[in-house]
């Protein structure tokens, strides 16, 4: 399969676009490596550089692939502003890089690319937990504006499923650790600044609530949703 790997420059990204290339799937990075780094592009992925915002770019990319009898089979979109803090002083920010910019994607979807996402959103969509631990049905009501951008891209997803048939995964998963190991010892880690997750944080200004997926299990999950998508399974 070929897929489209928004934000794999990143920590989750680009794992999984390395886990990708690895069991010989052909992966394409899309990142504007203001948070991701180019030195832990996973080796073997194709790299374009560009931003979501420019909405002909993705278009463009699509279009080439279909030209060239390569399409596009599905996109994993991890691209996103993740800092909960920072959006609560700058939420235009979050609106315009994690909402409109995802709008702009899912457009040129419809009408260059595939039909079939996995979204990386959130747990921040359930704001202040009322059952630990908390039921996929849960209450969604963020405290912050970084979990409303993602919770409005979920409502888009709902609504263009509905619509225009475009399918669809969301993953709402809390604070991601862990350190991918391959022949030669450990691949990559997370290294972002500031630097505010529990299994990095000091024990005094740590989250209250976290909840720690080992890389097996979330890799796992993520993979597990775009393997049904192979050609003639539904």
């Amino acid at each position: 399969m070929k897929i489209l790997v928004t934000g794999g420059a990143g920590y989750i990204g680009g794992t999984v676009a390395g886990l990708l290339v690895g069991r010989g799937h052909q992966a394409t990075v899309f990142d504007n490596l203001s948070h991701g780094r180019r030195d832990l592009l996973p080796p073997g992925a194709e790299f374009v550089e560009g931003d979501l915002e420019d909405r002909s770019l993705i278009e463009g990319l699509f279009t080439a692939a279909k030209e060239q009898g390569k399409p596009f089979d599905s996109v994993l979109h991890f691209a996103a502003l993740i800092e909960a803090g920072e959006s609560m002083v700058r939420p235009e920010i979050f609106f315009r890089n994690n909402t409109a910019s995802t709008l702009n994607l899912l457009e040129a979807m419809l009408s260059h690319g595939p039909r079939k996402v996995v979204f990386s959103s959130t747990a921040a969509v359930y704001g202040e937990p009322e059952d630990v631990p908390i039921p996929e049905n849960a209450r969604l009501q963020p405290t912050n504006v970084y979990g409303e951008s993602k919770l409005l891209v979920e409502h888009m997803l709902r609504w263009f499923n509905q619509i225009h048939g475009l399918r669809y995964a969301s993953l709402r998963y809390f604070n991601v650790a862990g350190a991918p190991e391959g022949p030669g010892g450990i691949t990559r880690g997370e290294a972002h600044e500031p630097e505010s997750t529990v299994m990095t944080t000091p024990p005094r200004t740590a989250p209250a609530f976290a909840t720690i997926f080992t890389c097996r299990t979330w890799r796992r999950r993520i993979c597990s949703r775009w393997e049904r998508w192979r050609p003639g399974i539904r």
